[in-house]
């Protein structure tokens, strides 16, 4: 657990988050009065170089699991039974993304993994605005993760928590919406593996929020489609 400047920077260092000379940049940038490592990390996230969820870890000198593949963890935003569900950036292209971390037990088997890359490789054909647009999909050890686009905003289950009852304006909205990347995908013979208020954001006056699939059923994302499929 770092305590004092030094042990900050070195808990960066380790962390994988910025290359040396970068780093090296911001030691020289922080103001040598901050001697201590929590206002180090107050200053760093006033100035928007790390993230509170980045602080609060190195704060409690966990250094590693900041990096996967060629994306940098931004904050935690959910955990399901089956995955977490990180913010992220790309390293080289600085695209923010979603990035979903299926749990080792759910794709150990390969040929779990198998199926996964091939519906993934369905799956990422799909191009419509009401529906979360997934870049990749990959794997570090045995874990499988998806790469998606970020939306900003809450989900509809959260939304039903804090309001209540939707109104009949907003109901409408989240039904329409739906129902919209839903035909898409059925055009391309694909059906939405598990569609609940948790996977489906919340419409916007003037934007097209997508419907996120089904990745989060490990086993078959979105299944093909056939005479007996069905949404739920």
């Amino acid at each position: 657990m770092p305590h004092t400047r030094e042990e900050f920077f070195g808990a960066l260092a380790l962390a994988g988050i910025f290359p040396a000379e970068e780093l090296l940049h911001l030691d020289r940038s922080t103001p040598p009065l901050l001697r201590e490592a929590s206002d180090v990390a107050h200053d760093l996230i006033t100035r928007r170089v790390i993230t509170r969820f980045q602080a609060m870890r190195l704060s409690v000198g966990q250094t590693h699991g900041f990096v996967i593949g060629k994306y940098i963890l931004l904050d935690f935003l959910l955990k399901k039974a089956t995955c977490r569900v990180y913010q992220a950036r790309h390293v080289s292209m600085n695209r923010t993304v979603c990035l979903v971390i299926l749990n080792p037990e759910q794709t150990a088997s390969s040929a779990v993994r198998e199926a996964l890359q091939a519906d993934a490789h369905r799956v990422a054909k799909l191009v419509h605005p009401n529906i979360i647009t997934l870049y990749d999909i990959n794997t570090v050890g045995t874990r499988v993760y998806f790469v998606e686009e970020y939306l900003p905003g809450t989900d509809i289950q959260t939304l039903l928590n804090h309001q209540g009852q939707l109104t009949v304006g907003q109901a409408a909205a989240v039904v329409q919406q739906a129902a919209r990347g839903l035909h898409h995908a059925h055009e391309q013979a694909i059906v939405h593996g598990r569609l609940q208020p948790r996977s489906s954001p919340r419409p916007r006056p003037g934007a097209s929020p997508g419907m996120q699939r089904g990745e989060r059923n490990a086993r078959h994302p979105l299944r093909r489609g056939s005479s007996t499929s069905s949404t739920r």
